[in-house]
């Protein structure tokens, strides 16, 4: 059995990652494939550290945000060994909103570096295909306020627009594998169409 292609959707929130991979995952599947998306940066259930650290008696300043970069770290490479990995091994086809970029760009946003943790986060598979869906900031934020609801600590023009500068810097740099920038202001049907062709490049389409 051929072995899974890993496809990986990255971009700031509000940048449309879960409306693309929704998309994505159904068009693959129209082709007979066997496909998984998942949440990497998403624990799969509660865990002791996850609740500890949204208590408020863990406290704050940087110890904390060294802790929540560490356990995300984690949450990835236990989603990489126990969900993707056995899947690709299957044959299976895996999207991930998010994955290695995402979490660099997003902690280096909050002023972490994660340099300790930088081994964890190189025996995490490499993509097969890596999408990053740019969008501008003030769009991104438009679509976080439009959903009415909690945006989470990864809001505002100032947070967005840092994100997306490490984001770009760090798929320009190609430190975490070759990576395609798509326009995310582009309508959804030809944005799908440029993931779909490059989610299947050197595939039997």
């Amino acid at each position: 059995m051929a072995r899974g292609r890993l496809i990986v959707v990255s971009g700031v929130d509000g940048s449309g990652k879960s409306t693309l991979v929704s998309g994505l995952a159904r068009r693959l599947t129209q082709r007979g494939l066997t496909v998984r998306s998942l949440h990497a940066l998403k624990p799969r259930g509660e865990s002791p550290v996850g609740w500890a650290l949204r208590t408020p008696s863990a406290g704050g300043g940087e110890t904390l945000e060294r802790w929540i970069a560490g356990y995300f770290t984690l949450v990835l490479a236990s989603n990489a060994a126990e969900v993707v990995i056995p899947a690709l091994d299957r044959g299976e086809w895996v999207i991930a909103d998010r994955w290695a970029l995402d979490h660099v760009a997003n902690q280096r946003s909050f002023g972490i570096e994660l340099d300790e943790w930088t081994a964890w986060l190189k025996v995490v598979p490499q993509p097969d295909c890596h999408l990053l869906v740019d969008v501008p900031p003030d769009l991104a934020a438009q679509r976080i306020a439009g959903r009415g609801k909690d945006p989470g600590v990864g809001h505002g023009d100032d947070f967005l627009t840092r994100c997306r500068g490490h984001m770009l810097e760090l798929a320009r740099v190609g430190t975490w594998g070759k990576v395609t920038v798509l326009d995310g202001c582009a309508d959804e049907a030809s944005l799908l169409d440029a993931a779909e062709t490059s989610a299947l490049s050197g595939e039997e389409r």
